[in-house]
């Protein structure tokens, strides 16, 4: 019996030194971080890399793989004091927006100890950009300004990023976005106000134009075509589209 109970007395010696240590290798890991003012802090969505923004303009990246002992294993500059940012649906880039420049600025982290500027800096021109979202594809991406103007960007090629249509301007003087998201299939585009009202926007050009058929009517006709558009073949816009 005596031997049985030194040895459970070793065990619990052993679980209660082994928690401890982690606890304090978890301890001194937050204590770093603290120490760096951090006010960013996002996952990659794969959940294997971490990003942790300071108010020192760098944003820290860390390997998370093994969530008992994240390493940090790259750092960059990214010049913004109270940094915002968001993965890309790869995981291999990172957006980022923040004071003073409120442009979005894409770096690509997937070597993090390597992590570099992508194209030029988007959107931010007049009004500040303060939110920021992908569609489930990572083909485009919106984002919020300050005015609440909402604006859709092409994503296709991250070197060269373009805007897609006009800007989506609230119509309603007293609504203010808060932010703003895509439904999984990309098809629709929600806002949320500030005081909780819910905006829709559809973003399927299909849509709108069965939606115009169905009021109007297919008035344009093969001989409103001819007198309006000579010379160009006749297209029936409203067929099939009932």
């Amino acid at each position: 019996m005596a031997v049985r109970a030194v040895l459970a007395l070793l065990c619990v010696v052993v679980v209660v030194l082994a928690v401890q240590a982690r606890w304090e290798s978890n301890t001194n890991a937050r204590q770093r971080d603290d120490a760096q003012s951090p006010g960013l802090l996002v996952f990659r969505p794969d959940g294997r890399q971490l990003a942790i923004g300071g108010t020192d303009g760098r944003i820290r990246l860390w390997d998370t793989s093994n969530p008992d002992r994240p390493v940090r294993v790259g750092q960059f500059v990214s010049g913004r004091t109270d940094p915002h940012a968001v993965y890309t649906p790869d995981g291999r880039m990172l957006a980022v927006i923040g004071t003073p420049v409120h442009a979005v600025r894409f770096w690509d982290v997937h070597d993090p100890a390597h992590a570099r500027p992508v194209g030029r800096p988007v959107g931010g021109v007049g009004t500040p950009i303060v939110a920021i979202e992908f569609d489930s594809r990572g083909q485009r991406f919106a984002t919020l300004g300050g005015d609440t103007t909402i604006q859709l960007w092409d994503f296709t090629d991250p070197a060269h990023i373009t805007e897609t249509g006009g800007s989506i301007i609230p119509t309603e003087d007293s609504w203010h976005a808060g932010d703003i998201a895509f439904t999984p299939d990309g098809e629709y585009l929600i806002g949320v106000g500030v005081r909780g009202e819910i905006r829709w926007w559809d973003l399927n050009p299909d849509h709108s134009l069965r939606r115009v058929c169905r009021i109007s009517g297919d008035v344009l006709t093969a001989d409103v075509w001819r007198r309006y558009l000579p010379g160009v073949p006749y297209r029936a816009a409203c067929e099939g589209q009932a």
